[in-house]
């Protein structure tokens, strides 16, 4: 493993806990400081679907935005400080971004319920210790990071094709920064129209 591929590991993991916090930073406020929560609780005080209760589904919509707004922001700057991209492409490259994080979301989710479930280590947390919980946790979390990165990597922040640039949103010129002889070779340039 090369020098640039481990600083990009350490960013990328000094902005998913970035993220982390305004994930749990914009829960917080969705629930207890912006008053939607009595909003949401009043205007689906009617409805019960299955066993998800009006307070479910407060938390499940606080939560849905919170990781919304937590994505965007790790997509900025993950684009300007990780990976450097100056892809004009930005709204494709966001939407890819964003699907890995929601795949790396149900990767997640499904380690925690294979793990819980399969392997017996803690699924009913009234069964088991909080230890067993924080482990199955920890491994999920691990893979959910291991899919992120590797998939960000080789599919959101990949050198933009020259079909892209042409279609991109903000056509202009494109350097690949990471690449010493950028200034020498005349394919990493698109000109302007």
């Amino acid at each position: 493993m090369n020098i640039i591929m481990i600083k990009k590991i350490v960013k990328f993991g000094i902005v998913g806990a970035f993220g982390l916090l305004i994930d749990f930073g914009v829960t917080a406020f969705v629930l207890y400081f912006s008053g939607l929560e009595e909003l949401l609780y009043h205007s689906l005080s009617t409805m019960i679907i299955g066993h998800i209760t009006n307070e479910m589904w407060v938390v499940l919509f606080a939560n849905a935005f919170a990781f919304a707004v937590a994505t965007t922001a790790m997509y900025y700057i993950n684009r300007i400080w990780t990976w450097k991209s100056h892809n004009p492409a930005v709204t494709n490259e966001y939407a890819r971004f964003f699907g890995v994080a929601v795949v790396g979301l149900v990767v997640n989710l499904g380690l925690i319920y294979f793990l819980g479930r399969r392997c017996d280590m803690g699924f009913d947390i009234w069964g088991y210790t909080v230890q067993s919980i924080l482990v199955i946790k920890s491994l999920s979390f691990t893979g959910a990071l291991v899919w992120n990165f590797v998939a960000n990597d080789i599919f959101t922040f990949r050198k933009p094709t020259k079909k892209e640039l042409e279609n991109a949103d903000d056509y202009c010129d494109y350097i690949d920064y990471d690449n010493d002889d950028a200034m020498d070779n005349d394919d990493d340039y698109i000109p302007k129209a």
